[in-house]
């Protein structure tokens, strides 16, 4: 059993979630033909029953999310230094972006973390990563 909603305008999964409290990974079983985080404009999205009214009530948190999403990921993609970034949870977070000879190792280690939790944090399942 599940709530149908629909927004006039693209969303992404993960500015959803961190509105609604729900895991990134429940909306995406809920919705398996999401081949990606962004959720078309007027697409039927299942959401946990009783979610609905939520949903609608926190559409200006949505949105906020989203531009907040946007830039980040804007500022991530221009040359230049890493972005350091407080999280939709309000973790800081580092964007990083994948230059040409990177590789998982020469990362994990610049950030001085393990290359399981770089795999973790990315949702990754295999080694390979793409400039």
């Amino acid at each position: 059993p599940a709530d149908t909603v629909r927004s006039p305008q693209e969303l992404r999964l993960t500015a959803i979630a961190a509105a609604q409290g729900i895991t990134r990974d429940r909306l995406h079983a809920l919705n398996p033909t999401l081949c990606s985080d962004r959720v078309p404009a007027y697409h039927a999205l299942l959401m946990p029953r009783g979610e609905r009214k939520r949903f609608e009530a926190m559409a200006d948190s949505v949105q906020r999310l989203q531009q907040w999403l946007a830039e980040t990921e804007r500022k991530a993609n221009e040359p230049g230094e890493d972005v350091v970034a407080k999280g939709p949870d309000g973790r800081e977070a580092i964007y990083y972006r994948v230059r040409s000879g990177d590789y998982l190792g020469r990362i994990a280690q610049r950030f001085n973390v393990k290359v399981t939790q770089l795999k973790s944090w990315n949702r990754m399942k295999g080694d390979h990563i793409d400039v």
